[in-house]
């Protein structure tokens, strides 16, 4: 988490407006890599993801990837119905996910979410009051 971090505030300052994203999504897909290494290559050529996993959720919405979340809730509603579908356990929802996934396809969720900006901006000011 504190290399994330720092990776994280180091790339804010890059020229590049979306290097801070490009270094969480980075981040992400390594810590899921440290786990099960097969992983990477599966989820980066994936077409789209059924999950029961509310945490592969978020990275396919990182990433872009279409998501069926074969679940009756979710923690993480953000996109729902617009990047994810929430199944429901509703074998009629996954067909019609598999049936139109491209529909789900999208850009990052996170570029209208900022929440480690917002984090990185508080601690800065805090350093800066001193």
């Amino acid at each position: 988490m504190p290399i994330t971090w720092i990776g994280y505030l180091a790339a804010l300052r890059l020229p590049w407006a979306r290097a801070g994203i490009a270094w969480l999504a980075f981040a992400s897909l390594v810590f899921y890599g440290y786990w099960n290494p097969a992983f990477l290559p599966i989820l980066a050529k994936a077409r789209f993801v059924v999950t029961d996993s509310g945490g592969l959720q978020e990275e396919c919405a990182h990433l872009g990837i279409p998501c069926a979340v074969h679940r009756a809730r979710t923690e993480r509603p953000n996109g729902e119905g617009q990047k994810m579908v929430l199944t429901g356990f509703s074998t009629d929802k996954v067909r019609q996910f598999l049936d139109d996934y491209e529909r789900y396809r999208g850009g990052a969720g996170v570029d209208q979410f900022h929440p480690s900006r917002v984090i990185a901006d508080t601690i800065e000011n805090l350093g800066r009051s001193r």
